[in-house]
């Protein structure tokens, strides 16, 4: 309301000095001229209203820019944050299991030879705050045993045992298996939790 009044005020006076000049200019080609600037002036001044608006869009539209700059550009930096911390999740995954390929591989021809079982899982424990995944800082590893079916039993004509009955966990040896695997996987035995198939904890 305020840039109204001021505009109209400004128009006013305007139009006043230029009704003075008129008067006391003198009848000439320079007249022509001067009624000409006049005009383009007053002109001028009526379209400051519209210079204003423009002037306020542009700021804006400059503002309202920045702000989806910024907005985009913490989009597409969390959009990186998700994707660094999936694809450390996918790869700390795939480094774990292929541990526990190893491991198996390492230790199960043995067990099913010496006690009858196979590894079923293993799973790893790691500190809290580790982010790599890193031997050394290993805190335990869970081995999920199951029985295992006798690679001899083609051999066997006369007795015929059923290996699907499952061994009782008080029945296996739990500490020679653990020494075994402590010795194959070069690790302590106090890091390593043996678990039977059916959730008895040994």
């Amino acid at each position: 309301m305020d840039f109204i009044q001021q505009w109209v005020t400004e128009i006013i006076i305007f139009l006043l000095i230029a009704m003075i000049v008129d008067l006391l200019l003198p009848q000439s080609t320079m007249q022509k001229y001067v009624k000409f600037a006049v005009g383009l002036i007053l002109v001028l001044i009526f379209l400051q209203p519209l210079f204003q608006l423009f002037k306020a869009d542009a700021s804006q539209i400059f503002q309202n820019g920045l702000a989806y700059n910024e907005a985009q550009s913490e989009e597409i930096k969390n959009s990186i944050e998700k994707e660094k911390i999936e694809i450390q999740a996918s790869q700390r995954a795939y480094i774990l299991n292929q541990m526990a390929v190893q491991l198996k591989k390492q230790a199960e021809g043995e067990l099913i030879n010496d006690y009858g079982v196979t590894i079923q899982d293993i799973t790893f424990t790691f500190p809290n705050d580790s982010e790599e995944v890193n031997w050394e800082d290993m805190e335990g590893l869970h081995v999920f045993l199951k029985n295992a079916d006798d690679p001899r039993g083609a051999e066997v004509e006369d007795v015929v045992i059923d290996f699907n009955q499952e061994k009782p966990a008080e029945e296996l040896p739990i500490d020679d298996i653990k020494h075994d695997l402590s010795s194959l996987w070069e690790i302590s035995e106090e890091q390593i939790h043996l678990e039977w198939e059916g959730g008895d904890n040994t």
